[in-house]
This record gives structure tokens, sequence and C-alpha cells, in this order.
């Protein structure tokens, strides 16, 4: 299997070194615009080899991986067809798949197929020296279809992302989309005009106020850090999903400023109930999204090594660790370190090794 990805950055980085250290790919070929930086995923064996201008290496490729901006996607694949062969496959991972998959399926003739692509994985590092062996373990990957979609080319994407050690999803363009639009897209966007509006009301005393925000309003505006330019475009390619979520938050937003201008108590708490008990329901996921994952919080001083020892005593006592995360200033819990178990008995065991060493630990509700 021959593959090419077009953007070696962190997830075309990940994606290739994953496919070549278990050799299910026995050629990856790097595209991009700079050759330094081409030079730098080669010796770090995301890639085999690189082009700058396309040529006919390109002929020999079997699947066409893009990880570049969802909005250069539909030039990048014009350029490419004269040199894909009949049966190449094209996929990518991007985070609006409708878009993307009407501008590409348009594009294409019939001998050469998309399959839309979106791995929920991803971290605050860019560039291929970010490259993570383990990006993409238990991160759910969706796979999108639609009436055109060629069944023999969705089972090879498959087969690729089972080879990520990804959990598959299969879905609709426009659920994807609808499903992003609520939880992320507009989520996104909220915390930037949570951000924005916090420094138009503090006027003349934003130190104070940004002061004030170290704890839960950061936790919740921590998204807000993400790329401006890529949230854009995001906003751009899946425009009525995400105006949809607007006017239903809006909506929402506006049975609250009623309720406060009414000094109505009652629905007031019944608001605010409501909320918390659909939140409650949300099961307790993290990087797997479909593997339901513990997560228990330990109280550690500020110590060196504090990290290292918990991790040494989990593993002598052959506990995995899913997820781990340093919480910094967090309201309710102070000091300490989120770990994430599997939906099993690992979580009882850990909670009771940690305690039994003298750490105070109880469950992330």
């Amino acid at each position: 299997m021959k593959v090419a990805i077009w953007g070696v950055g962190l997830l075309g980085g990940s994606i290739g070194y994953i496919l070549k250290k278990k050799k299910w790919s026995d050629k990856v070929i790097g595209i991009g615009r700079n050759s330094s930086k081409l030079e730098k995923a080669v010796s770090l064996n995301a890639i085999d080899e690189y082009m700058i201008e396309l040529d006919d290496r390109l002929s020999e490729i079997d699947i066409l991986v893009l990880s570049v901006p969802v909005k250069l996607m539909p030039n990048l694949v014009k350029r490419a067809l004269p040199y894909l062969k009949k049966g190449a496959i094209i996929t990518d991972v991007g985070s609006t798949k409708e878009y993307i998959t009407k501008e590409i399926e348009n594009i294409l003739p019939k001998d050469i197929y998309f399959v839309g692509g979106h791995p929920m994985a991803g971290s605050e590092k860019t560039g291929v020296e970010a490259l993570d062996p383990y990006l993409f373990e238990n991160a759910i990957y969706v796979l999108t279809k639609t009436k055109n979609t060629n069944l023999s080319a969705f089972e090879k994407v498959k087969e690729m992302v089972k080879k990520l050690d990804s959990t598959l999803l299969e879905l609709d363009v426009e659920i994807h989309d609808l499903a992003v639009a609520s939880i992320s897209h507009l989520p996104h966007i909220l915390a930037s005009s949570l951000v924005n509006t916090a420094n138009d009301i503090s006027n003349n005393n934003q130190n104070i106020i940004l002061s004030l925000a170290a704890g839960g309003f950061r936790d919740t505006t921590r998204i807000a850090a993400g790329s401006p330019e890529m949230w854009r475009d995001i906003c751009l390619t899946n425009r009525d999903k995400i105006l949809y979520a607007i006017d239903k938050f809006k909506k929402e937003l506006s049975n609250f400023e009623e309720n406060i201008k009414n000094g109505n108590e009652e629905m007031l708490t019944a608001l605010f109930r409501n909320g918390k008990e659909v939140r409650d329901k949300i099961p307790q996921r993290r990087k797997g999204i479909l593997s339901p994952m513990i997560e228990l919080i330990v109280f550690v001083p500020d110590k060196p090594g504090i990290i290292g020892d918990i991790t040494k005593i989990l593993g002598r006592n052959n506990i995995n660790i899913k997820d781990i995360e340093v919480l910094h200033i967090r309201e309710n819990y102070g000091g300490s370190i989120r770990v994430g178990f599997d939906v099993n008995k690992e979580n009882e065991k850990a909670e009771e090794v940690l305690k039994n060493a003298g750490f105070e630990v109880k469950e992330l509700k």
C-alpha cells in the first residue's frame, strides 16, 4: 500500500509515522511547500520521501491523505488529479465534512474515490516535530458516507483507520456537521465571545478581571486559544449548521434573560436544574468518546516527581492509565491531577492503591 500525505504536520506526520511503523504502507510520500520541514519529517520517520512540485511518483499512490486547511483542499485535488491512477482513494482529516465532500465529489472522475474523515484527536502543539505515535489511540475517527461513496474505497480507509488504533465511527455528513456544530464549533464561538465580553466589560479594570478569571472562567474558555484562521474556515465551511446552533442558543439565552429580568426564581432554578441534569448524563469520556472513562482526581502537594510517584504506583499494580492531566487551578479541586481509566474494576483498584499510598482521591463527576 502506497500513501501520500499532503500536509505533514502533527496529524499528517503522526499518520505517516504509524502507518510506516506498523508496515501497513511500504511507501509514504509527503507533499508540502517547505523542504526543511519535509526533510525533518523524513528524519523523524514520518515519511520516506517528499515532493514540493507534484510529479509522476503520485501515480503510484493508492491513498492520498489531505491534512491541510479545508478550504485549500478542492484546489489541491484539482492539481493532483492528472497524476492519480484509476482506483486511487482520497481521504481527509478536516473537521467539517458536508462542504468538502460536495466540493471534491463534484471534481472527481468516476474512477477516483473520496472518503471523508475526521480524527477527533489533536494537541496544542503543531508541526511534524510534535508527531505522536499514540495520537489516535482510543480516539474517535469519523468516516462519512454519501450515496456516491465507493464501498470498496470506504473499507480500505477503514482498514487504515484501524491501523491507527482509533475507534471508528461511521456517520452521514450532515449528521456529523450538525453534531460538531453543537458540541465543538458553537462552544468555541461562545468561548471567544465570553472572553471578548469580559474584556469589554472590564474597561480600565482589565488586570483585575483577568486575575479573577484564573479559575473556572479560564477552564471554560480554554478552547478560545485555538488557531483564529482555522476557526474562521470552520465557521465558513459549516455555516448553516453553526447558524442553526447559534439560533438555538440565542433562544436559550433569551429564556435566561427574560427570567432574570422578571425575577422568576422558580423558572431560573428549573433552567439551571435542567442544565445540570443533562450535563450529569453526559458520559465521562475523554479521548475515547465511545469508550466511557472513569476519572479520578488525585489531590497532590506541590513537589517535584509527584506525577512520577503516581504513575509508578499504578504501574506496579498493573493498572493501565488511559488519560492523565495536571489541573493547575480549578475551583473545588485545588492542586490536583486527573487520571482516567477504562470503565471496569481498574478504577476501583486505582482508587484503592492510591489511597493506601496516602493520596486523597475522589471520583470526578
